[in-house]
């Protein structure tokens, strides 16, 4: 996907207001590319974004991916992972520096009838203002009965 148009029109201060530089008409360039693949009993999908906005200066570009995949294993076994991470410029004490956050997780599943499904998975996050990783386990029930249709 591929957008470019103007995200900020000019502004200018009424008269009545304190006297303020007017504020400049900015444009936004916004790009994805997307895709996946299955084989077999693998399916990998991903997307990449960028995404730049004129600003009085330079232009602010963040950036981002995601990226997954999940493998059946057997009818009744399945592993799963996912990965992102955002990479964007913020303003801290009158200077731009890029932030970056990110995930990471991995989920096993078993099918113990057509209807429950037992879940365990492990996640790492770190935020956009933390240099170290947080990390969660979970394990979860699911219950899934159809009640309408065939």
């Amino acid at each position: 996907g591929y957008a470019h148009g103007i995200y900020r029109s000019q502004q200018t201060t009424p008269a009545s207001s304190s006297p303020a530089p007017p504020t400049e008409a900015a444009s936004a360039t916004v790009f994805n590319l997307e895709g996946e693949y299955a084989v077999g009993y693998t399916r990998i999908a991903g997307e990449w974004i960028l995404d730049s906005f004129e600003t009085a200066t330079t232009p602010a570009v963040a950036r981002g991916y995601l990226v997954e995949a999940v493998r059946t294993l057997s009818p009744r076994w399945y592993v799963a992972g996912r990965s992102t991470r955002a990479s964007t410029p913020v303003f801290t004490a009158g200077t731009r520096v890029r932030r970056t956050n990110g995930t990471a997780d991995v989920t096993v599943g078993y099918r113990l009838t057509p209807e429950i499904l037992i879940k365990a998975g492990y996640q790492g996050s770190r935020a956009y203002t933390r240099s170290d990783w947080d990390h969660a386990a979970a394990v979860s029930l699911v219950f899934a009965q159809r009640y309408f249709g065939s």
